[in-house]
């Protein structure tokens, strides 16, 4: 397997860990034109530092891969490789084929919903982990375009 890891050499992409500003919205957009995936790996695209409480992650298909696809977003330990804590713990089962933001009611985390497993408060790290997507799609993802909103409170 060959994950792919698109995290800055700073590790910080984009957490504003000083100033007054706690409660957020980062935007990644991922393209896996560019970073494809085969079945089940990973591509790792955000580290969390300890004291970052992540609320939600909210996904949106800007690029549909053009076959039938599905994509996890998860969270992983911060090791060298990193290891699953719960690979589809805020974004399970997406549809990536379809062009659209996912409905609430099946797969986001934060919206009240028993799954997935980050559902109504969301988790505080209190060690540094890392986000990664992934799908379990046999042919993999090569096509796709994804935007993710994670909103984040930043403890310290």
């Amino acid at each position: 397997m060959a994950n792919t890891d698109i995290r800055p050499a700073n590790g910080l992409l984009g957490f504003p860990l000083s100033g007054g500003n706690r409660h957020f919205v980062l935007r990644y957009t991922l393209n896996l034109a560019s970073n494809p995936l085969a079945q089940n790996e990973i591509l790792y695209f955000a580290d969390i530092p300890a004291g970052l409480e992540i609320k939600k992650i909210v996904p949106r298909v800007l690029t549909a891969e053009g076959a039938v696809a599905t994509f996890d977003v998860g969270d992983y330990t911060n090791a060298a490789p990193p290891v699953a804590i719960d690979a589809d713990g805020y974004v399970d089962g997406v549809d990536g084929n379809a062009v659209a933001w996912a409905p609430d009611e099946v797969t986001i985390s934060g919206e009240g919903v028993a799954s997935p497993a980050y559902g109504v408060n969301g988790k505080l790290y209190t060690a540094a982990a890392v986000l990664g997507l992934t799908t379990p799609t046999a042919a993999g993802m090569d096509a796709a375009v994804i935007q993710l909103d994670v909103e984040v409170v930043r403890h310290d």
